[in-house]
């Protein structure tokens, strides 16, 4: 149900960003019961930190979560 999903995502969001110091949202596929799209984002002043940071986060949620990334895009403004 969409309830389980919310509760199994919010316990995936609050681990990462606790881990992190990131902020992350649900931000597609919301009344999808078996996907979602989540938005990361964070601040930092170094390119090479910013890769370093996302690196980990896939790392983190493929190893915690196995087989819940399926795709991931980058965007660095």
């Amino acid at each position: 149900t969409l309830k389980e999903k919310r509760r199994y995502l919010n316990s995936i969001k609050d681990k990462t960003r606790s881990k992190f110091n990131i902020s992350i949202a649900e931000v597609g596929l919301l009344d999808n019961v078996s996907e979602s799209i989540v938005g990361i984002a964070f601040v930092s002043n170094d390119g090479n930190h910013t890769n370093q940071v996302v690196s980990s986060i896939i790392d983190f949620l493929e190893k915690e979560f196995p087989g819940l990334v399926t795709d991931y895009s980058v965007e660095i403004l």
